[in-house]
């Protein structure tokens, strides 16, 4: 106990000392006014801080003005290969009824059918060096095989709706290289399609992408009245990883085209180009992709002699075009030929503008390789009329409308199917709003 009492008598004493030596109500009073003082300007700058970052909420627009802000006032932070990338990107819908089974096979002939589809594709493309350019593009497409379609078919894009809400597949569309130097091109890759002089489509879909090794070469005269061009390519078809003997051969093909393109004065021109394609071995290939073709065709030595002739009307463009092909390959003479003629008027460059076409084409069993023709109208095999209009409805967006009135060529004559002449016939609508962005 005398220790405790002994503790809080020196406690005291020096509480005592300590108080006797600190500092006086009034002093103690301004040292605290002064600290407030402080309190107070700092807490203002931190509010004035908040304010001019807006740390709370962001928007995109701020970032992007921060951004901005950054990169001008510091070019070298800006990556060099983002000023050459370029995007771009395409988005359909379509509605299409069809009455008829279309020669395809896997439809009654009096069934009515209305889809509803859409397709989008994404591309981007940059600069790698002078001359030399890089692109990929996807794509949406077929998820998986059906009636006489297969899991990414080449013919088309567009994907049916109405799938329980399954998540659809993207595809490569393009993967390629360009260079240009002196008048020459040259693809390598999975490249564009640009074949069809005339937009006849009646050996290519305009979907399809070859893949291969394509050369060309273009030229004009001094006042750019004449137009040249010279293409080569070698495609690929299937590569089969057997011996590569003549029991399993790869599967390609060698393409040739030399055409030209003349002024002949004001608003008229003439295009004329003559190509040749050879498919060989093609029978080796899987039995869903020779589609409307016969089941003993082998061979496609497609001959083709396409026009086109440019005119206006009251400052109106027009054009009247045909394309003629012939299979020199085909085992029956009344299974080779094909041909297009028809009529465009008018072109949609912009909101406001329109143009319509009508065209006829006749194309037997054999006389162009089915795989690779055009979807809409059934491959090959068939003959018929077809009406199209178009409209912007803005500077990115056409509207469309098709009808086409067809029939088979050869009613019997395709593996696997038993019709008569009188269900042969068939009348597809196609209704497309097209967006570019």
């Amino acid at each position: 106990m005398k220790h405790f009492f002994a503790f809080l008598v020196a406690a005291l004493m020096l509480g005592s000392v300590a108080f006797a030596d600190g500092p006086t109500n009034e002093e103690l009073a301004a040292q605290l006014q002064k600290l407030q003082q402080v309190i107070d300007q700092q807490g203002a700058r931190i509010q004035e801080l908040e304010g001019q970052l807006d740390i709370a909420t962001p928007s995109n627009d701020t970032l992007r003005a921060l951004v901005r802000a950054e990169l001008a006032a510091n070019p070298a932070t800006r990556a060099d290969w983002l000023d050459r990338l370029m995007f771009d990107a395409e988005l359909g819908l379509r509605y299409e009824y069809l009455r008829g089974s279309n020669g395809r096979g896997y439809r009654e002939s009096d069934e009515h059918r209305n889809d509803f589809q859409y397709f989008l594709t994404f591309g981007v493309e940059s600069e790698i060096a002078e001359g030399l350019t890089a692109r990929l593009e996807l794509a949406s497409g077929i998820d998986e095989e059906s009636g006489p379609y297969v899991e990414g078919d080449p013919t088309t894009h567009y994907n049916t709706m109405g799938d329980a809400f399954l998540k659809d597949s993207i595809f490569i569309n393009q993967a390629f290289l360009k260079y240009r130097a002196a008048g020459f091109t040259v693809h390598a890759g999975k490249h564009p399609n640009n074949w069809d002089a005339v937009m006849s489509e009646l050996i290519w879909d305009p979907d399809v992408t070859p893949e291969g090794f394509q050369l060309r070469y273009d030229m004009a005269n001094q006042d750019q009245s004449m137009m040249t061009w010279a293409q080569a390519e070698y495609l690929i078809l299937e590569e089969n990883y057997g011996s590569g003997s003549s029991e399993d051969p790869d599967i390609d093909a060698l393409a040739f085209q030399l055409g030209s393109k003349f002024k002949m004065g004001t608003g008229m021109d003439l295009m004329l180009a003559g190509s040749l394609y050879c498919f060989d071995d093609v029978g080796a290939l899987d039995s869903t992709f020779l589609r409307r073709n016969s089941s003993s065709v082998s061979d496609f030595d497609l001959w083709e002699v396409a026009g086109e002739f440019g005119f206006s009307v009251n400052e109106m463009p027009c054009a009247l075009f045909g394309d003629f092909v012939r299979n020199s390959d085909s085992s029956a003479d009344d299974h080779d030929t094909a041909w297009k003629a028809g009529l465009r008027v008018g072109k949609v460059a912009q909101k406001g503008d329109w143009a319509a076409q009508y065209d006829y084409s006749y194309v037997e069993q054999d006389a162009i390789a089915s795989f690779f023709g055009e979807d809409i109208r059934g491959w090959s095999n068939y003959r018929g009329h077809c009406l199209g209009v178009d409209y912007g409805l803005l500077d990115n967006t056409v509207l469309s409308a098709k009808v086409f009135c067809l029939d088979l060529v050869h009613g019997a004559d395709i593996v696997g199917e038993e019709r008569s002449a009188d269900h042969d016939n068939y009348v597809k609508a196609q209704l497309d709003v097209t967006v570019k962005f």
